[in-house]
């Protein structure tokens, strides 16, 4: 038999090795926004636009508007289309009350001829005198409302007088001060005939009448003698 050489057989295989791509995220068209590996942890937004906001400083990956845009409802816009935001200022209605203190009489001071109608109130300024102002008010004669006490030299029908006036004034001539109400009346129905000191009398007197005894008529005022 002849001899015999084996032949090798070589065998080749093909291996097909595709690179490995890494697809990036897609962002919303309508949006406006773009991927980004390194975006602000506090992203700008028409909300949050101009004011100081406290944000860590690290990347985030993400959508985000383009530099110069502000997120809108997750659509970019620019800051100048960013809704007006309008603050009203409510101010509360508030109603000032002035109160109406009545102030005592001091100690001794006679109360006869005052009331309690206090600053303010309907008085009498005829009889009968059922309304009297509380101290200090006078019962303004022209609108017959208890007002601050005035500084006229005389008083008038139906207020106080001589000593239960805060001024200690005297009745104008046209009246009488009752010592017994310390009340300005009518001549006619006081039934007075001397005039006490502080009132006028003699001729400043409408019906000329002297002072009572005790007293002397000087310069058409009772003083005591």
């Amino acid at each position: 038999m002849g001899h015999t050489t084996a032949v090798p057989i070589t065998t080749t295989t093909t291996t097909n090795i595709r690179p490995t791509t890494t697809s990036t995220p897609s962002c919303s068209s309508e949006s406006g926004k773009v991927y980004t590996t390194c975006g602000s942890a506090c992203p700008a937004s028409c909300a949050t636009y101009g004011q100081p906001i406290g944000c860590a400083a690290v990347c985030v990956a993400g959508c985000f508007c383009p530099s110069g845009t502000v997120d809108f409802n997750g659509r970019c816009v620019k800051p100048t289309e960013c809704p007006k935001t309008t603050t009203t200022t409510t101010k509360a209605a508030t109603t000032t009350t002035k109160a109406t203190t009545t102030t005592s009489a001091p100690t001794g001071f006679p109360t006869t001829g005052y009331g309690d109608v206090p600053l303010g109130g309907q008085c009498n300024t005829s009889e009968p005198f059922t309304l009297k102002c509380a101290y200090p008010y006078d019962c303004s004669y022209f609108n017959g409302r208890c007002v601050e006490p005035s500084r006229a030299t005389t008083k008038r029908n139906g207020e106080t007088c001589l000593g239960a006036d805060l001024y200690n004034r005297p009745c104008n001539s046209f009246y009488d001060c009752v010592p017994s109400t310390l009340v300005c009346v009518p001549y006619e129905s006081s039934g007075i005939n001397f005039k006490s000191v502080g009132e006028v009398c003699g001729s400043e007197d409408r019906h000329n009448r002297p002072c009572v005894q005790g007293a002397r008529c000087d310069a058409g005022k009772c003083v005591r003698q």
